[in-house]
Parts: C-alpha cells; structure tokens; sequence
C-alpha cells in the first residue's frame, strides 16, 4: 500500500510536530527489519514480499539482517542499533536492548501461545508437578549476549514451581553449556542430558520442541499453556514486541505508519489463507506444518492481530521485572516511556475511518441490481 505516500490524514492525537515531519523530503533509501525463527506477523508480511512491494515506488531498498553477512550489521538482530530498523521475535532481547540505552519504541505487540513444555524421562516416577521438588533441572548456559534461552527457561520452571508449592530453593540449578565448539545450547543437547539422567527436567518451547518431545520419546509433565494466568504464561515468546528505531519514528513516522500497516494486513490475510499462513510459519521455524499446528495450535491463523492493550502491556512489563530480578538486565527502565501508541492508533483509526467509507455488502448489491435492471 502507498495510501500514506498519497493521503496522509492523521487523527487528532498526534501532534503539530509530527505532522510536520511527515512532509520532510529526504527519506531513507534503506530500511532494514528482523525477526525470530517463529511465527509472527512481521515474518508472514515479509514472506509475501510486502515490504518491498509498498515501497518499490520510493527506490526504498529492504534488507533483513538474516541475509547480510556483515558482524557489525547482524549485531542490530540484538541490541537493535540499526537507523531505519524494525524488529520482532522474542521479546528478552527487544527489553535488553532497551535496558541497554537502545534508543527504540515499542510500536506494538502479538500474543500466540505457543507449547512451552516441560519435558520428564518416560521411566521416570515423575507424574506431577510437586514431584519436582528436590530435583535437577537444566538451564541452558550460552555464550550469546542475552541468554534469551536461559530466561525462558528458567521463567518456564518459576510457573511450574508455583503450582507445584515448590520454592526454587527446593530443587537444583543445573547449567548446561553447548556442545564443544558451538555458542548455544541445543535442544538436542539438552534432550540427551536428560536421557543419560544428569538431569531430571528440562524446558523446550514451540515446533522445535514439541517436535523433540516425540522424537525422543519424552514424558510431558507440563505444558504452561494449560495455566490459567496470562501474567503466568507470559515468557520470552509472548507476548512478542514489533520495536523501531526511535529516530526512524522522529524523522519520518509516515515510513513507520506504512511499514507498520502491511503487519496489520497480516491479520486479516491469515484468517483468508490458513493452510498456506501454516505453510509459511513452518518455513520460518524451520519445521513442518504438523508440528506448528501442535506447538500453536489450529487457531494459528487468526491470532495475527497487533494490540496494545492494557493486559499484553502488564505481562511484559511483568516478565521485565522478572529478568531484572534474575539479573538478565542491566537496569531498569519505565514501560510507559517505551510504548509509542500513536502509530498503531493512527493506522486503526484510517482503518475504521476507510470501513466507514465502504458501501452496506446489501446497499452495494441493491445499487448493482438496479444498475443492471432493463427498462
């Protein structure tokens, strides 16, 4: 779409500033976005070639770091240094880069439940939850800068623990470190520390785990999506945060507004095309349509939407001051300076502004009828 090139019409909210930037000449010829190996909205619109469709007519070019091969460059994937960025995946990185000075916006965010298991030897007498008590669970140790991996993990277990009535202090931390020669701990690394029974329990989350978890053989002891409370399931994929470049947003937010809209148009496209949104979203985690449908479920295609609401906010906000405490954040930051809702409520008032201005389904097929009526 080039409707924000054409007719920009914001609401009343935003500001006279703004709209004087939106008429600023000089754009950008570059616009770079990235996102997890995960179904997310971003992800769905850059398969289908969006991005570059709506700005093709601009001589805008769009780059994802998943394709660049420079160091420098694919660093942004974390701490989201990058002029004219977007991004969206799990949010344990998008909160570190913020809490790292990373000068970003939260422009809004998606909540898809995704399998987060944990995962037991079949020949285990390990059959609920409160047997964990004074066992060994595992914990990822990796060499990345944000052990994302490590923080799911061990938010996975905290939830469990609570339902079970067990402190943390009644079972023990196992560090797990990568195979020999590799950055990161694998699911298949962690599958065989349990199987060899150095440890009791371990955590694995979306189509690569629950694919994992049959393959091998693996005992489910639990899956968080069955608890009740959001604020509990709340973890580093859910909700999961589209972040920009603040500066992007200052210089020229009609840009944000149109790269933010062709994400909106996801919702709306999955619900259409639900065989092939599964087919995509099992390109972009890397497995097969079965396991997505398992790992998220047959209603997948119609949580595409991008929200704000209060709710989403407090469970990140909860997480935040859960990755604080546990030491995966250097500082704290106020939510509330982060949030930047003027984009998402500019592009849903157009958007119920533009479904106003489109004719009654009936009125439209009365007014053909008597167009086409002999006389």
């Amino acid at each position: 779409m080039t409707y924000f090139k054409r007719l920009f019409t914001p609401p009343k909210e935003l500001t006279e500033q703004i709209l004087r930037k939106v008429q600023q000449p000089v754009v950008p010829d570059t616009l770079w976005y990235t996102r997890c190996p995960v179904p997310t909205p971003l992800g769905l619109a850059a398969k289908l070639g969006w991005f570059e469709q709506e700005f093709a007519a601009d001589a805008i070019r769009i780059n994802t770091l998943q394709e660049n091969a420079d160091p420098m460059l694919r660093s942004s994937h974390l701490d989201h240094h990058l002029y004219g960025s977007f991004r969206q995946g799990g949010n344990v990185p998008a909160l570190w880069a913020k809490a790292n000075g990373a000068d970003t916006l939260l422009i809004g965010l998606n909540w898809l439940d995704e399998a987060q298991f944990i995962l037991v030897r079949d020949d285990q007498t390990i059959n609920h939850v409160s047997d964990l008590a004074g066992k060994n669970l595992a914990l990822p140790h990796n060499q990345n800068q944000i052990d994302h991996a490590r923080a799911g993990s061990l938010k996975g277990f905290y939830a469990v623990l609570q339902l079970g009535e067990i402190r943390p202090e009644q079972v023990q931390w196992l560090d797990i470190q990568p195979d020999a020669g590799a950055q990161t701990v694998t699911y298949a690394r962690l599958a065989s520390q349990l199987l060899s029974g150095q440890v009791d329990a371990i955590f694995v989350k979306g189509a690569k785990g629950v694919e994992l978890a049959h393959q091998q053989g693996l005992k489910l002891l639990y899956d968080l999506r069955q608890h009740p409370d959001p604020l509990l399931r709340a973890n580093n994929g859910a909700p999961r945060p589209i972040t920009v470049d603040a500066a992007l947003w200052r210089d020229h937010p009609d840009l944000v507004l149109r790269f933010l809209d062709r994400i909106l148009d996801v919702e709306d496209w999955a619900k259409q095309h639900p065989q092939a949104t599964f087919d995509y979203m099992a390109q972009e985690s890397g497995s097969t349509p079965e396991w997505v449908r398992q790992a998220y479920g047959n209603d997948l295609p119609s949580k595409q939407g991008i929200s704000l609401s209060a709710d989403l906010l407090a469970a990140l906000s909860q997480y935040k001051d859960f990755l604080l405490q546990h030491g995966f954040l250097p500082a704290n930051f106020d939510m509330a300076d982060w949030v930047e809702p003027e984009p998402l409520k500019t592009l849903q008032w157009l958007r119920s502004r533009r479904r106003a201005m489109q004719p009654h389904p009936l009125q439209a097929k009365v007014q053909t009828a008597v167009v086409v009526s002999p006389l």
